[in-house]
C-alpha cells in the first residue's frame, strides 16, 4: 500500500521500520526522530505532509522517496493527486479572530530559537489556559503535530504564516479536552 499524504508518521514506519533513517536524511530537523520521547510524541500526530512542511520539503518528493523505497512507487503514481497537492495547514478561520484580538491575557512562548523538545511545555500551558485566555506558540514551521491535536480534541485556535519563518499559532483557552 502506498504511502500517501494523510498517511500518519507512526503508520508508515511501524509498516516499514527502514523509512526512519530514509526520513532522517532528507532533513537534519528529522533527527529529532531517534528521540523516542519525540517520536511518541509526534508521530502519532503527525502526517507525511506535515513533516514535508516541517522539513522545507516538498510533499512530492517525500512521497516519491518514500515509496520508491518500499516498491509502492507506481502506486503513488495511480494516486498522482495526493503528490501534488500541498496540504494546506489547518485553521478554524482566515483572518484574526475575535477571541484572539479580545482576550484579556495571551501568553506568549516564542519557540524559534529553541532546538529541545518543548511539546510537553506548549501542551502544559495549553492545558492551563482560563476561558478568557489565549496561548500564542510563534515557531519556524507550522507546528502539524499541535494543530492536529487540538483539533482532534475539539480545542479552538488560529494558524498565522507571518513569513517562511514565523508562523504562529494562537489558542483559545477553555479547552474541550485535555493533551
Amino acid at each position: 500500500m502506498a504511502i500517501l499524504a494523510q498517511t500518519k508518521i507512526k503508520d508508515a514506519l511501524e509498516a516499514h521500520a527502514e523509512l526512519k533513517d530514509i526520513l532522517i536524511g532528507l532533513s537534519p530537523r528529522f533527527k529529532k526522530l531517534n528521540n523516542p520521547i519525540i517520536f511518541k510524541m509526534v508521530s502519532k500526530w503527525a502526517t507525511i505532509a506535515d513533516i514535508a512542511r516541517i522539513g522545507g520539503l516538498s510533499l512530492c518528493e517525500i512521497l516519491h522517496t518514500l515509496n520508491k523505497a518500499i516498491g509502492t512507487e507506481a502506486e503513488l503514481a495511480e494516486q498522482a493527486p495526493d503528490c501534488i497537492k500541498e496540504a494546506e495547514p489547518i485553521s478554524s478561520e482566515e483572518e484574526i479572530p475575535g477571541w484572539v484580538k479580545n482576550a484579556k491575557q495571551v501568553v506568549l512562548m516564542d519557540v524559534r530559537s529553541r532546538d529541545d523538545f518543548f511539546m510537553p511545555e506548549v501542551l502544559a500551558a495549553v492545558n492551563r489556559l482560563e476561558p478568557n485566555q489565549v496561548l500564542e506558540v510563534i515557531n519556524t514551521f507550522y507546528p502539524a503535530p499541535l494543530a492536529n491535536m487540538l483539533q482532534e480534541k475539539g480545542n479552538a485556535f488560529h494558524y498565522q504564516k507571518v513569513s517562511e519563518m514565523e508562523h504562529r499559532l494562537y489558542v483559545k483557552g477553555g479547552r474541550k479536552g485535555n493533551l
